[in-house]
Formats: structure tokens, C-alpha cells, sequence
């Protein structure tokens, strides 16, 4: 036995991939998954997690029953006004489940993990069943959406997730005339299909669903020619969804006379077995690769849940009914495809000025039209908008706080009450915004000693100043020799965007330029800062009153962090009071990482001290002499550290190392059941180490069950390996198998057609019982014997199988070679005296002889004189015996037919001469 430890660069995936399992990587909001895929995307089965998972801020959702326990989050950026999530579970039914999570449930929200988060729509499975969904709308174009998804009462387990972002159409309608219009080809959700309608079954021909159940109708015109596909699925994936699609022939209002020309409800094929019809389950719809126009109910051969796509022609009206056959009361998801296009209305819009910039006026104007009117127009002018939303065709005056792109969302309803979004994205660029330094005009009506310097920020250089309304823009960013008052100036950047801006200069002493007069305290919370005053101008002497009164001294010492107040006054009387804030460094704080040693008796820890606050410009002191923020090859222990930033300040800390128990393995063996199996196994039994442990019979492919089977016989190294990439090795761990089993089925023997072969088959292991069976067992005296005689009428292979008591078998062959001979003797010439010799005529044959059919006998001139039929071959008393009628015929020759059957059913019609001798 032996003990391995894999270098660092080998340990690093097994230790964080077991990290992962524990934890799920989106644990908190913080680290979200970022949905990209909006557009009806789901994942795979199982694909996310809950297990691990920890409960996170903000509290409680709405509808979830109690505290969240193990929730994990996930986020997208709204690309349209509407959004479908739903999370499949342990879902039963024909298809396969989402995952192993229980009453899933999830919330959606807006804000930022790090602040507010504002709740905007929640859904909780309290119905047992394993599925779950929401809507959310209206949602603003370019906000970031997060989503936490948990489960009831801490259930965990693995989940599927979907989502679709989409511009809403109108909610469902189950009768024909009033179903809802569609202007486009956008994909949608639907929640839930409930009831039939007013118009209950408006099915006005034989088709293919015979029932209408839980249903939607949608109405359309064609704009484009063109194909039209699409693809309908269901929300709960065992729903089984039909539907079917009709002509309008006098248009979109004609649900009376509508004409289906596609009908799809294939399903389940009742009392087979799913696998057999498991293709007519799940999405359906119209598809290119399709030929058929009808699917019944049931999964017939050819059905697959698909028929045809149809050419649209221009102007001409469809409907299409969606019918929920299961009834659950869960909706679907479609998506359109094809070359053809709806007609609608077509929603745009105009903005002004072209270049839009924070803080200044755009004005929106709607350019939309439609041949039915518009009746209702919805704006959404998306983050930091003033307003945030509008209705009405405008023109709607609109201001920016934030800049960066916008999405501009216009939503218009026609007259016939068609729904169309339009969104177009606008950059707003950041207006620019300045830091003024304002130097105070000093007292006296005879000087003019201020001035303003900009510092501008935002915005794109180079910046260009407008001063006191001249009308000229110029690159001087400052104003001097100002005496005291108000004055403006506007602001414009590179890309044209402005801002004004109005700063007065007071009359005064002022702070000399570019000096700083605060010395901050040395660490957090001493008292050792100070102020320095610095002035202008000023009329000598000066005194500095700092709230203690006046004196002459412009410092004050000795003071810890706070704001405080100096008047300052010269000789001239003219004064100036300033706030001065001393700001204290950060608390000095320190935070110690360590990784303990990985295996037992290594020598592989390592801390690392991560200081915060403070000046800053760290050292490092480690109780073991080093002088670095991070120490490694570290034994198990305690290890001190005295950090010290640049001002001298101190802070220590402890942590300690620990080692993991010595990891131990044993194993135990299950051998081959038969010879050249593969049902070996070897039984691991580990302890200590770091689990969660994987094991391995050839020390490169690891599994997490202890049992490791299928195995054939042979010398294996068993190895376990800990969490942390530790090895133990079990050396030369055998696998036995028994000696084999063989059977024998003897030689390959030749035969003539009737005769039999004795067949003589061996067995080895000698005496070891086993069940004997032949095949095929027609021509054998025994099937459950080692030596059965064969009497085959063709050339045959017997095959022998055996089976001993562990279930292990064996097979072998024999062939017999049946040639067929066909000896058959007629004598040409009989005396029937009755001297007992030659008194009859027959036919002699050997063991190939069946029978005679028939033997007949004619005389010269054609007339039977004898027939005789299933005549025992080589029976003479069965034959002819010379007479006709009972009388002896004369010496003569006669004519003979004889049809003679052999065993392995063939028949042969022989012909000659026999003459009567007497």
C-alpha cells in the first residue's frame, strides 16, 4: 500500500468542483446568472440547482409560504414589455421531469443586489405540481430583471428553466369571432387556457378534434405571400396540445363559413407502451419537412406531432384554435416562422433634436399608422425619464437624468383591436457638469480680486465656455479680476450637449490656491491632525479664530478627525470664514485567508493576510520570520502576523492550519461470476480525509459510488481520492474468475438420407451440473442429453446450450451433412406360380422411403390391370400378383408407373417394364 498526493495544478479542478456542489455558483444575487436568451428559450433538463444553496437577502417574497431557505438567483436585461418564466420540476407524466425539485416557486425583481430590490411579481406551487410559472409586465426596455427561485418549505433538488421576453399581445378569447387578432409574427406566451367559450365545440366539420376543451383563437390577414410555420409548446410538458387552422373565405370576420385545411391532434396511443408514442408528444405545430395535412388521435405509424406548412396568400384571413386536450389549465408557448407576414398597423416614431443629451428637452412625435385607425397609443421612455411614461399620440416632451442608451418602447391598438410594439434605441450622451473654484473678491470697492476656474467632468472634450451670456464660445475655462456678484456661464462638450451653470464670488478673504491646510491624523481615531491656514490676499497682522477666539496663530494642532470652523480677520477688517474637514483614515482592519494542508503530513498550508483601511503601504511581520502578505508551505499550527501601514499604525492577527486525518483505504472483492465477464467488483471502504471521496480500479477514471464493477478478471490498483485530490492505493487487488465453460458439440458427420448420427457432446469443467437444451429439437430422441441421436431429413446444425448454477452458458454447434440418396429397386420381370419365390411385384427401397404413393400397372393395349395406393415399401403381398379380375395373366410384358414419397417429402415418379414369366 502506498500514498499519493497530485500536484497542485491536479487537485485545483476536484477541489472546486466539489466547492461548486456544495454551493451553487449564483447562491447569491450578487453573482446572478445572466440570462441571454430571451426568446421562449428553455434549458436543458436538470440544468440548475438549488442544492447547497443558502438563504439571502432582501426579505421574505410576497407569496412564498415562509423564509427562504436555499435560493439561487439569475438576471436578464427586459428587451420587450412582457416576460414568461417557468420552473419545471419533479414533473410526472409521459415526458421526462425538469429535475428533482419540489413545489418550486420564484420571484421577480428590479433594483440592485446591492441596495433596494423592488418585488414585481412572485408565484409559489402550493398544488403539488412540480411546475410553475408568471407573467410580468408592463417591464421597462433595458432595466436588468433578477429572478430567485427557491422552493417550498426548503425543499431542494434540480430544475428547468424557461423564459420568454416578448411585447404582450392580448390575452386570450376561446370563440372564433371574437378571438384575438394578431398583427405579427412575434412569438408569445399564454399562462393559461381555462374553458370554451360562448361558442361551445366550434368545429363545423368532421375533423380531426372531436372535442374542444380548454382552448384560444387567433384571427389573421395576410400581408406577404408566403410559407407559414410555427411551433406550439405546451408550459407543462406532458399537456397534449392539438389544434387546428382554417381558411376565412370572405374574410377575418367570417368564422361561419371557415374551412380547416391543416388538423393536428396526434397523442397518445392508448394502452402501448410510451416509447411508442412518444413522438406525438411535446411541441407541435406546422412544420416545412411535413407532407401530411391531417394527424388523428393516437401515434400512428408516419405521425410525429407535425403536419404541412401552408403558402398564405395575400389578403386572404386564418384562424387557428389551440386546444388543450389534457385540460390542466396550463398554456403554451408559440413562435411563427415562414417567408409569408400579417397585416397590421405599423407603429413608429420621430424625435428632436437628433443629438440627445441629459438634462435638455426631446420631443417625441408619433408617426404611426394603420388602415383602421389608432385608438390607443402607450409610451415607455425608459430609465431616468422624465416623464417615465405617456399616453396619447404626443408630441411628449421628455428629459434624461442618466445617460447611455434607451430603449423607447410605443405600443399602438388599432381599430379592430390589433396590438403592435415598437422599440427604438436612442443614445443619451452625458451633459457636462464642473468643479468651480471661486476665489472671493477682496474688501475694498477699489479692487477686484476674484475669480472662478472651472474643472469640468462628463461629457466629451475639448470643452468650450460661453461667459455671462456673451455669445461666443471660447476655450477659457476660467474668469479673473471679478469683483463680487452672480455670473453664468454655459458649458458645451465635443458633442454639442450644454449645460448652464450660475456661481456667485462673495467679497472677502480667501484661501491661497492649490494649498492644502489639513495634516490628517496619523491613525484612526488619534488626536495628532492639524489645520494650516493659507491666505490670498490679506492686510497684515491676521488673526485666526478657531471657536477659542481670536489669536494669531494660523495652525491648530493636535486634533482628531471632525469639521471645524476658522474666522479669519486682517487688519483691514475684511474677512473670511472657512470650513475645514479632517478627514480620519479608515479603520485599519485585517483579514486572514488560509487553506489548510491538504493531505495528511503535508506540508502545504498557506495564509494570506488581506489588511483594509489605514494609509496604506502595508508590512508584513509573520511569527515565522516572513515578511510577505502571503506565507505557504506551511505544517499544521498557529501562525501570528503584525501588519503596519506606511503611517506606522498596527494591527495583528492569528489563524491556524489544521491537517486532515490520515485518509485509509480497504477494499473487498466480488469476483467474475462467468469466465471473460465483465462483472467484477471491487467494494472500497475509506475513512479520514476530506470527503465527499471518488474511487477508481486504474487510478484515472474516478467515480462517486464505492462500488466499482464491471470489471474483468485481473491485477487492479484500487485508489480513493478525498476532495481535496488526496490518493491512498490499494496495490494488486485481484480480481478471480472460475475456469471457463465449454461445451463440445463433437465433429461434423455425413449421413445418407434416412439413416441417423449419433451425436456425443462433452462438457468441462467435468461434473459440474448444468442444464443442457438442443436446437433445433425436431429430429432428435433427446433435447436434455450430451448424446441424442439425429435423424435430420436435410443437412442440419444442432446447436447445444448449457447453463450451470451461476447462470453462466455455454454454446456450441454440430452439423450433420445429409446426403441425399434415393436407392430404390423395380424388377424388370416376376413369375407369379406361387412357388413362393418372385410371386409379386413391388417396389424395394432403403430407410429414405416413406411410402408408395401409387403403383400402377398396364397392359400392352393400355388397360390397367393393377393400382394400388399407400402401398409399405418392400411389402410384396401389397403389390401386383399377376392377376386381372382374379385371373392369372399370361406371360406377357407389361407397362408400370410408381410414385414413390421419400421422408424428407420429396416424391418421385418411376416408369418402366415388367414382364410375367411363367
Amino acid at each position: 500500500m502506498k500514498k499519493l498526493c497530485l500536484l497542485c495544478l491536479l487537485i485545483a479542478p476536484v477541489f472546486f468542483a466539489s466547492t461548486l456542489l456544495a454551493q451553487p455558483a449564483n447562491n447569491d444575487c450578487s453573482s446572478a446568472i445572466t440570462l441571454t436568451n430571451l426568446s421562449n428559450w428553455c434549458s436543458s433538463n436538470a440544468a440548475f440547482t438549488n442544492i447547497g444553496a443558502t438563504q439571502t437577502d432582501p426579505s421574505n417574497p410576497s407569496c412564498f409560504p415562509q423564509n427562504t431557505i436555499h435560493d439561487v438567483w439569475f438576471s436578464f436585461v427586459a428587451v420587450a414589455t412582457t416576460v414568461h418564466i417557468t420552473v419545471i420540476g419533479n414533473t410526472t407524466g409521459n415526458q421526462a421531469p425538469g429535475g428533482t425539485l419540489v413545489n418550486p416557486q420564484f420571484a421577480i425583481y428590479t433594483g440592485n443586489c446591492g441596495g433596494a430590490l423592488n418585488q414585481v411579481a412572485c408565484a409559489s406551487d402550493n398544488f403539488n405540481n412540480n411546475i410553475v410559472e408568471s407573467f410580468a409586465s408592463p417591464l421597462i426596455v433595458g432595466q436588468t430583471y433578477y429572478v430567485r427561485v427557491d422552493g417550498r418549505n426548503g425543499a431542494t433538488g434540480t430544475f428547468r428553466l424557461c423564459i420568454n421576453n416578448y411585447n404582450a399581445v392580448p390575452d386570450p378569447n376561446s370563440d372564433c369571432p371574437t378571438g384575438v387578432i394578431l398583427c405579427d409574427k412575434s412569438s408569445f406566451n399564454v399562462e393559461s387556457l381555462v374553458g370554451t367559450g360562448a361558442l361551445d365545440n366550434e368545429f363545423d366539420q368532421n375533423i380531426c378534434i372531436q372535442t374542444e376543451f380548454a382552448s384560444a383563437w387567433y384571427r389573421w390577414t395576410c400581408k406577404d405571400p408566403g410559407t407559414l410555420t410555427f411551433n406550439i409548446t405546451p408550459t407543462n410538458p406532458s399537456d397534449d396540445i392539438d389544434f387546428a387552422l382554417f381558411e376565412l373565405p370572405a374574410g377575418i370576420d367570417d368564422c361561419d363559413n371557415k374551412v380547416k385545411i391543416r388538423c393536428e391532434a396526434a397523442g397518445e396511443t392508448v394502452g402501448a407502451p410510451f416509447s411508442e408514442w412518444e413522438i406525438c408528444t411535446g411541441p407541435t405545430g406546422l412544420s416545412l419537412g411535413e407532407t401530411d395535412t391531417d394527424e388523428a388521435p393516437g401515434c400512428a405509424a408516419g405521425q410525429n406531432n407535425y403536419v404541412a406548412a401552408i403558402d398564405m396568400i395575400a389578403g386572404k384571413s386564418y384562424a387557428l384554435i389551440i386546444n388543450n386536450f389534457s385540460n390542466t389549465g396550463n398554456g403554451f408557448s408559440i413562435d411563427f416562422g415562414g417567408t409569408g407576414t400579417f397585416l397590421g398597423p405599423t407603429a413608429d416614431f420621430n424625435f428632436a433634436p437628433s443629438t440627445v443629451c441629459t438634462k435638455q428637452d426631446v420631443t417625441f412625435t408619433d408617426a404611426s399608422s394603420s388602415v383602421d385607425g389608432i385608438t390607443n397609443w402607450q409610451w415607455s421612455f425608459g430609465l431616468g425619464a422624465t416623464p417615465a411614461t405617456a399616453t396619447g399620440a404626443g408630441p411628449h416632451n421628455v428629459s434624461f437624468t442618466t445617460p447611455g442608451n434607451k430603449s423607447i418602447v410605443l405600443t399602438i391598438t388599432s381599430g379592430d383591436g390589433c396590438i403592435v410594439t415598437f422599440i427604438q434605441n436612442i443614445t443619451v450622451l452625458p451633459s457636462p457638469e464642473v468643479d468651480p473654484d471661486i476665489i472671493s473678491d477682496y474688501c475694498g470697492p477699489d479692487d477686484a480680486t476674484g475669480g472662478i476656474t472651472l474643472t469640468p467632468t462628463g461629457g466629451a472634450q475639448p470643452y468650450l465656455y460661453n461667459w455671462q451670456g456673451s455669445g461666443t464660445f471660447s476655450p477659457d475655462s476660467t474668469l479673473s479680476d471679478l469683483n463680487t456678484g452672480p455670473y453664468n456661464v454655459t458649458v458645451q462638450d465635443a458633442n454639442g450637449c450644454q449645460q448652464a451653470f450660475s456661481f456667485a464670488v462673495p467679497e472677502g478673504l480667501s484661501l491661497a490656491g492649490g494649498w492644502n491646510p489639513v495634516t490628517p491624523p496619523t491613525c484612526n481615531g488619534d488626536s495628532d491632525g492639524s489645520i494650516s491656514i493659507s491666505l490670498d490676499i490679506a492686510n497684515y497682522p491676521v488673526t485666526f479664530d478657531f471657536g477659542n477666539g481670536p489669536q494669531p496663530d494660523s495652525i491648530l494642532a493636535n486634533i482628531p478627525a471632525g469639521t471645524y470652523n476658522v474666522l479669519v480677520v486682517d487688519n483691514a477688517g475684511c474677512d473670511g470664514l472657512f470650513t475645514i474637514v479632517v478627514d480620519d483614515f479608515s479603520v485599519l482592519s485585517l483579514g486572514l485567508d488560509s487553506l489548510d494542508i491538504s493531505c495528511f503530513s503535508q506540508q502545504d498550508g498557506t495564509i494570506t493576510a488581506i489588511p483594509a483601511g489605514g494609509a496604506g503601504g502595508y508590512i508584513y511581520q509573520w511569527s515565522n520570520g516572513e515578511a510577505t502578505s502571503t506565507i505557504d508551505s506551511l505544517a499544521a499550527g498557529i501562525y501570528g502576523v503584525t501588519v503596519t501601514d506606511e503611517n506606522g499604525c498596527t494591527i495583528e492577527g492569528t489563524a491556524g492550519i489544521s491537517e486532515p486525518p490520515e485518509l485509509v483505504l480497504s477494499v473487498n472483492v466480488v469476483d467474475v461470476i462467468c469466465h471473460g465477464d465483465a462483472s467484477g467488483v471491487i467494494v472500497f471502504n475509506a475513512i479520514g480525509g476530506t470527503p465527499p471521496f471518488e474511487y477508481s480500479a486504474d487510478g484515472i477514471n474516478f467515480q462517486p459510488d464505492p462500488n466499482v464493477g464491471n470489471l474483468l478478471a485481473g491485477n487492479y490498483n484500487a485508489v480513493v481520492m478525498d476532495s481535496r485530490g488526496c490518493l491512498f492505493e490499494v496495490e494488486d487487488v485481484i480480481v478471480n474468475e472460475p475456469p471457463p465453460l465449454i461445451v463440445e458439440a463433437g465433429p461434423d458427420q455425413t449421413i445418407d438420407l434416412g439413416y441417423t448420427a449419433d451425436i456425443r457432446a462433452t462438457v468441462a469443467p467435468l461434473f459440474r451440473p448444468v442444464t443442457i437444451s438442443w436446437n433445433p429439437s425436431a429430429t432428435l430422441d433427446c433435447t436434455d442429453c450430451l448424446d441424442p441421436t439425429a435423424m435430420p431429413f436435410g443437412t442440419t446444425t444442432y446447436y447445444i446450450s448449457i447453463i450451470d448454477e451461476t447462470a453462466c452458458t455455454a454454446i456450441d454447434s454440430v452439423t450433420i451433412n445429409v446426403v441425399l440418396n434415393r436407392p430404390i429397386y423395380i424388377p424388370n420381370a416376376f413369375s407369379p406360380n406361387g412357388d413362393g419365390i418372385n410371386d409379386y411385384f413391388t417396389v424395394y427401397g432403403g430407410p429414405a422411403v416413406k411410402g408408395i404413393r401409387a403403383l400402377k400397372v398396364f397392359a400392352r393395349w393400355g388397360n390397367m390391370v393393377f393400382e394400388g395406393y399407400d402401398l409399405t415399401i418392400n411389402n410384396e403381398p401389397m403389390g401386383w400378383d399377376g392377376t386381372f379380375k382374379g385371373k392369372q395373366m399370361n406371360p406377357s410384358v407389361f407397362a408400370y408407373l410408381a410414385e414413390v414419397e421419400f421422408i424428407d417429402g420429396v416424391v418421385v415418379l418411376y416408369e418402366g417394364d415388367v414382364t410375367i414369366v411363367r
